[in-house]
């Protein structure tokens, strides 16, 4: 096409007026209407691409200096014009097509042979097919409409494919919070339990290095209970069974009961669990305990000395399990639908939600099935989110092979974020009316004196907040007391202890948990005094203090702003997860003494 004659500018051209005429009507009209498919097949690309093809393959262009919609209207009312030209008589078709005055034709053109001139007469006979411009212009606003259609399929496409990355941000969103609120029982169900000190009735004894063995200790035959630290986790996707056996190794007379119930119900330590709401047990007597229900006696599943009994729940069917001495019980019935964990039921909707999602993906990829002519930069890019999505799908599934591994990790940072909304290591602290002997009197707008009114005798009192062993929290703990007034050289002792197993009317410093200083110079480490020395003893208006390190859990002591030597106490690596109370102890009457809890001291806390 490069050989051909173009016109340079559209103000040449009229339609009466050939566009190449150095052709014949058909020849022209062959050319202009490969020009026009070239020029509509160019519309339904990118425009970088189209403005590439609409010159054609070498760069031709009949109207150069037109874009190609004008120069499409330019040749539509050309082919229009040779359209109506054929319609009539040859000679004026001639005349009308190429020019009033025969412009466009070489002289010998109009010299017809005879043979020539019949076979014109012969087609002049033949009737033709009347296409108009009208008609060739509804025909490409169709293609036009088509195409549109087609664009706003492959833009609905766009659209539905984003929508689906949107869904997949929302579930992997969901799966993190859903991990986040679960992490924690999940962390504890790898711990190694053992019985809690601080949910163990006073009147029971924890023995042993692993914590395992419990004595009662008081003659009474009255209910006294203790938990174990770690809850169990319901959750199938961790484990599918949950199980724990006690022995009997002595037994004086009345009940044993174990099994489980809510850790929360610490009120009732010294009373009966089993008939509790949420709680689930096996007396000695043979009888079983189900949500707080007992069931019938059955003198079969009693147990004594010697016996080994225990209880377990399967976590995808609630079934309650019991043993003794190493046989199943029969009590296959004992299904408990209301014994579940929210986690299963988030993790059962998270699995709802994955299936919607790939169908809904399986339906979107029926729905748009498109022209690979017309839509192949689409498709690539389809191609690319689905390449995103199966990288997805990907980690989401490998996320879930190692849940454990995630969620220990999730477990941490929580840990650090959690430090910022514990307010107690900051609150001004001072003494508590509610964990105070009735002959002890706080004074004091701020109460932070404490004077002995009553009667000689042990009697105690304890701070309203407990400090935190937490090192996320805080590097150092400390606090300090002055002597204001003592009657007698009878002992005063202050430091901190286990809150709730305290007797207020007791000698605190030899507790176990209590770690204390002694106004005669003694120090007492978890209940065991360590040697007297004179150099430490402290009176009437001495300033003395006690602290602990909380990241090597050193214990500080402090005589008038200055450290003692006391570099080889350190805090019990049992009390990790607990709390424990500042307190004092005084014993005679009228003495008298002063707090302070800071933050506010005369000396540099970072210099003990």
């Amino acid at each position: 096409m490069s050989s051909f004659t173009t016109c340079s500018s559209v103000d040449e051209f009229s339609p009466l007026q050939p566009v190449f005429p150095n052709l014949s009507p058909s020849e022209e009209m062959s050319v202009l209407i490969a020009r026009i498919a070239e020029l509509n097949r160019a519309k339904t690309i990118e425009p970088s691409v189209a403005s590439s093809e609409a010159s054609g393959q070498d760069g031709y262009a009949i109207f150069p200096n037109l874009s190609p919609s004008e120069e499409m209207s330019v040749l539509i009312a050309r082919i229009a014009e040779l359209y109506r030209a054929k319609t009539i008589e040859p000679s004026v078709a001639s005349s009308e097509v190429f020019g009033q005055d025969g412009y466009g034709m070489n002289d010998d053109q109009f010299n017809l042979d005879e043979e020539e001139e019949d076979e014109q007469q012969e087609e002049s006979k033949t009737p033709t097919k009347d296409v108009s411009a009208d008609h060739l212009k509804a025909i490409l606003e169709r293609i036009g409409e088509i195409e549109k259609q087609q664009q706003q399929q492959t833009k609905a496409a766009e659209e539905r494919f984003s929508q689906l990355q949107n869904d997949q941000k929302k579930i992997l969103e969901k799966v993190s919070e859903i991990e986040k609120q679960t992490q924690k029982k999940v962390f504890l169900k790898f711990q190694e339990n053992c019985w809690d000190a601080f949910a163990c009735n006073k009147y029971i004894e924890i023995i042993g290095d692993k914590s395992l063995i419990v004595r009662h200790k008081r003659p009474s035959g009255l209910w006294y209970s203790v938990f174990a630290k770690y809850p169990i986790v319901l959750n199938k996707h961790l484990s599918d069974f949950f199980y724990y056996k006690i022995s009997v190794q002595k037994k004086e007379k009345n009940w044993v009961m174990f099994g489980f119930a809510v850790k929360q119900q610490l009120n009732k330590l010294d009373g009966p669990i089993y008939c509790a709401k949420g709680t689930y047990a096996y007396e000695n007597y043979g009888q079983i305990w189900i949500n707080g229900k007992g069931k019938a006696r059955n003198a079969q599943y009693s147990y004594d000395v010697g016996d080994i009994v225990g209880i377990g729940v399967n976590s995808a069917t609630r079934q309650i399990i019991f043993t003794k001495n190493g046989l199943r019980l029969d009590t296959s019935g004992l299904v408990d639908p209301s014994f579940s964990d929210a986690s299963e039921e988030r993790f059962s909707q998270l699995q709802n939600d994955q299936k919607k999602l790939e169908k809904e993906q399986k339906q979107l990829q029926k729905e748009n099935i498109v022209s690979e002519d017309h839509l192949k930069a689409i498709l690539e890019r389809i191609g690319e989110i689905e390449k995103q999505q199966q990288q997805q799908t990907k980690a989401f599934l490998q996320s879930q092979n190692d849940q454990k591994k995630i969620l220990e990790n999730i477990l941490s940072e929580m840990e650090k974020q959690i430090q910022k909304k514990v307010l107690l290591k900051f609150q001004e602290n001072c003494w508590d009316s509610f964990a105070c002997h009735n002959e002890l009197k706080i004074i004091g707008d701020k109460s932070l004196f404490v004077n002995y009114k009553g009667p000689s005798g042990w009697r105690s009192v304890f701070a309203k907040y407990p400090i935190v062993l937490n090192k996320h929290l805080s590097d150092f703990f400390y606090y300090k007391i002055s002597v204001q007034k003592k009657e007698k050289n009878w002992p005063i002792s202050f430091g901190f202890a286990v809150k709730q197993q305290t007797n207020l009317d007791r000698a605190i410093r030899c507790e176990i948990g209590t770690y204390a200083y002694e106004n005669y110079g003694q120090i007492w480490i978890n209940g065991e005094g360590k040697g007297t020395n004179a150099e430490y003893s402290y009176s009437v208006g001495d300033t003395v203090g006690i602290g602990v390190h909380l990241t090597s859990r050193q214990m500080i002591f402090t005589k008038n702003g200055l450290r003692l030597d006391t570099s080889d106490f350190l805090v019990d690596p049992s009390f990790a997860d607990g709390s424990l109370n500042p307190f004092v102890t005084l014993l005679s009457f009228g003495d008298k003494i002063e707090a302070n809890f800071g933050p506010n001291f005369k000396f540099d806390l970072e210099t003990l």
